[in-house]
C-alpha cells in the first residue's frame, strides 16, 4: 500500500506554510496525486490535484500553524490510470506554550503519520535575543506531550522553541517538525532593605538584583531630597559614598524603573534604604 510518508513538516518561521512530503511513486514525476485536507468538521476533502512533482513535496500556504493542527491524506494516480488507496492521514504538531517565573510550560499535539511510530519527541530552543541556532535541550518519550523548560539564561528574556516528532524503528527515520512560538520571561527586581559599607567584605553595597530586564534606572535621595547616587547599568551598586565623601548612617529614598522583553512600558519601583555604619 502506497502511505503518505515523513510528515507534514512547518517549514516556515512565519506559521504560515505547511510542507507535505511524500515517498517517491514508481512513475515519478510523471504521477498524478490528489491531495485531501481535514476541515472543520474532521472530514477530509480534496483540496490539491496535481502532477510533476519531482520533488515529492507541496506548500500549502493557507495554514495558520500557530492556530491549529492540520490533516492530509493522498491519492496517487500512475500513467495507466491506476489509483493507489488513500494513504494514512498525516497531522501536523500544534505547539503552544504559557511563561511561569523561571519556568517556561511547552505542550503540543501527537503527530500521526509514521510507519514506524513515533519514538520520541525532541524539543528545540534558541535565545531570540542571540544569533545562534536552535538546539536540543531534551526530549520526550511517545505519548508524552509536555515539557517544563526551567534551564534558562536570566540574561535572556525570550525564547524560541519547536518540536521534531522522530520515526521510531519500522520506519524511514523521518521527522516531523511543528510550528515554532515564543515565550517571554517577566522581569523581576529585588532591592535589599539595608546595607553596611564598612569594608569588612560583607554587605558593603547596595544593589538591585534583576532578572530578564532591558532597560534600567535608579536614583537615590537622601532624606533632604538630594540625590546620592544614580545609574542606568543594572550593574552599578552604591558603596554609601556621597561627594568623595561617606555619607552618614540613616534612611535613604530609591526609585527605580525598569522593562522587561515584552514590556511596553517602565515600571516604577520606590522604597527605602537603610545605610548602617
Amino acid at each position: 500500500e502506497w502511505i503518505l510518508p515523513a510528515a507534514a513538516e512547518l517549514v516556515a518561521d512565519n506559521g504560515n506554510e505547511i510542507t507535505v512530503k511524500w515517498e517517491e511513486f514508481n512513475d515519478g514525476p510523471f504521477a498524478k496525486y490528489q491531495l485531501f485536507k481535514m476541515g472543520e468538521d474532521s472530514v477530509l476533502k480534496l483540496y490539491k490535484s496535481f502532477s510533476s512533482y519531482p520533488d515529492f513535496s507541496w506548500v500549502d500556504n493557507n495554514v495558520s500553524t500557530d492556530r491549529k493542527s492540520y490533516c492530509y491524506a493522498m491519492i496517487n494516480e500512475d500513467v495507466c490510470g491506476n489509483e493507489s488507496d488513500r494513504s494514512l492521514i498525516a497531522c501536523s504538531i500544534l505547539l503552544e506554550g504559557t511563561a511561569g517565573y523561571f519556568l517556561n510550560n511547552l505542550a503540543w499535539s501527537t503527530y500521526i503519520n509514521f510507519k514506524g511510530g513515533v519514538d520520541r519527541y525532541d524539543i528545540m530552543r534558541k535565545g531570540i535575543n542571540t544569533e545562534s541556532l536552535f538546539s536540543k535541550i531534551g526530549e520526550t518519550p511517545d505519548g508524552e506531550l509536555f515539557f517544563f523548560d526551567r534551564s534558562m539564561n536570566k540574561d535572556e528574556g525570550v525564547f524560541r522553541y519547536y518540536i521534531n516528532a522522530i520515526e521510531g524503528n519500522g520506519g524511514n527515520q523521518a521527522t516531523a517538525r511543528s510550528n515554532e512560538i515564543e515565550l517571554y520571561q517577566q522581569p523581576m527586581l529585588f532591592a535589599p532593605s539595608a546595607f553596611t559599607p564598612n569594608d569588612d567584605g560583607k554587605n558593603d553595597y547596595f544593589k538591585a538584583e534583576s532578572t530578564f530586564i532591558t532597560e534600567f534606572e535608579i536614583v537615590i535621595y537622601n532624606r533632604w531630597g538630594q540625590p546620592v547616587f544614580q545609574s542606568s547599568n543594572i550593574e552599578d551598586q552604591w558603596d554609601g559614598m556621597q561627594n568623595k565623601h561617606r555619607a552618614p548612617t540613616g534612611v535613604y529614598f530609591y526609585k527605580i524603573r525598569y522593562k522587561g522583553y515584552n514590556t511596553p512600558t517602565f515600571i516604577d519601583l520606590t522604597g527605602s534604604i537603610t545605610l548602617i555604619r
